[in-house]
């Protein structure tokens, strides 16, 4: 008797556990790939400043293209966004020489089930925060 009571508790919390996990899973994912996100934006801002050029990041479905004012004649280089997350609008936003935002405004993110995160970008700091 004790030994399905033991049993059977067991298969309760393995169940909890199990449903659970999925939800965790993919918060952690959606976190990583978030933060992944800004830390990219915030150095293409740094790297504008220090390389004294402007910097364009043009947000597709599941890539960025990163293209340099330098750099007008070469080939733009692209960046997959982490954590299977995909831009739900085309967006391009933008760093000058001295790190000011060329264009500004909000990238919005989702996951694979719809859940979405937002991405700011302050029109007179160039600050870039996540709601």
């Amino acid at each position: 008797m004790e030994l399905l009571l033991v049993i059977s508790i067991l298969a309760v919390l393995i169940s909890v556990f199990f449903f659970n996990s999925d939800s965790f899973r993919r918060a952690q994912l959606m976190r990583y790939g978030l933060n992944d996100t800004l830390a990219f934006i915030r150095e293409s801002r740094e790297q504008a400043i220090a390389e004294s050029t402007g910097i364009s990041l043009q947000f597709f479905e599941n890539i960025v293209m990163i293209k340099k004012d330098l750099d007008a004649k070469k080939t733009p280089s692209f960046k997959l966004l982490a954590g299977g997350l995909k831009a739900k609008e085309q967006v391009t936003i933008g760093f000058n020489s001295a790190g000011h935002p060329i264009q500004a405004g909000t990238i919005t993110l989702i996951d694979q089930k719809g859940t979405e995160k937002h991405i700011a970008i302050a029109v007179g700091t160039g600050r870039v925060r996540s709601y």
